[in-house]
């Protein structure tokens, strides 16, 4: 179940936007040593290596190796805690010998850790673990390892949950990547509402009735977005549910 983040004032075409994480924030893991304050201003920001994710079964036609590491990479830059200093070629799964050559690699580029992603591919389904690894030490120290799964339509999310994870190992505290914001868009006398993901990307109609529709606000299950319209001539207050059939 989600939960509502908070509203923000976009600006150009986009008007008023709400965002609500897709899946409900967790607790900070126990036990995980904080890497990262984000509580003072001004702190440095940790180099980090995200090679291509390593297919370990199916075929990738579509290219979602390359596309996951792009994106967890995307997310964990804006996340202004971390910086992407390396990447590359995937890595294979289980060679310990060429694991330590590309974290030693990565280390001389000055990655202070490294994000080691593997791929399953079972028909309609993508199968993906996280490997966390710290290559400030000696024999580059495996931090974190977690599973996560999620039909190929939802690609996208799975990478905003990998990146997810990596800030909650980091900092004590999950990521906002797996987060949606709802907003306004359109021309004077037609304005609908839109879905996407936090980055924009992929952008969906969650209103067509040609009228002006504003200030959107999840619910606070994030199951439902509350927004003003004047599809009956008059603004009056209305209810969807942009998830639902």
């Amino acid at each position: 179940m989600r939960r509502t983040v908070f509203a923000a004032v976009l600006v150009g075409l986009v008007v008023i936007a709400s965002l609500a994480p897709w899946a409900p924030p967790f607790a900070p893991a126990q036990g995980v040593d904080v890497y990262i304050n984000v509580t003072g201003g001004g702190s440095k920001k940790l180099n980090i290596a995200i090679p291509t994710f390593t297919v370990v079964s199916g075929t990738d036609a579509s290219g979602h190796a390359k596309m996951l590491a792009g994106v967890t990479g995307n997310d964990l830059t804006v996340s202004g805690l971390f910086s992407v200093v390396a990447g590359g070629e995937p890595v294979p799964a289980n060679n310990s010998e060429e694991l330590r050559r590309r974290w030693s690699e990565f280390a001389a580029a000055g990655a202070h850790a490294a994000v080691h992603g593997l791929l399953a591919l079972r028909g309609e389904r993508l199968e993906a673990e996280m490997r966390l690894y710290d290559l400030t030490s000696p024999n580059h120290t495996l931090i974190a390892t977690k599973k996560f799964d999620a039909g190929a339509p939802q690609a996208r999310r799975l990478a905003h949950r990998i990146s997810d994870e990596v800030v909650l190992q980091f900092t004590g505290e999950p990521g906002v990547a797996d987060t949606k914001i709802a907003y306004v868009v359109g021309r004077p006398g037609a304005r609908e509402i839109l879905v996407a993901d936090y980055d924009g990307a992929g952008a969906a109609p969650a209103t067509r009735n040609g009228s002006i529709n504003l200030m959107p606000v999840w619910s606070p299950d994030a199951r439902s977005i509350a927004f003003t319209s004047f599809m009956n001539g008059y603004p009056d207050l209305f209810r969807m549910f942009p998830f639902e059939p």
